[in-house]
């Protein structure tokens, strides 16, 4: 039977961030975070003059 896996994605602040876990032993198989290109949007949204 092939593994299972789970894939857990957190979308913060300032970045998101993904986990990819094997169910059967917790295992991290893989993870990454990708920081946002604007960063906090405080006042207007970026292009919008």
């Amino acid at each position: 039977m092939p593994d299972k896996y789970t894939i857990g994605v957190d979308f913060g602040t300032e970045s998101g961030r993904t986990v990819l876990v094997r169910v059967a032993d917790g295992e991290t198989v893989a993870s990454h975070v990708h920081p946002y290109a604007d960063g906090v949007i405080d006042e207007r949204l970026p292009g919008s003059g």
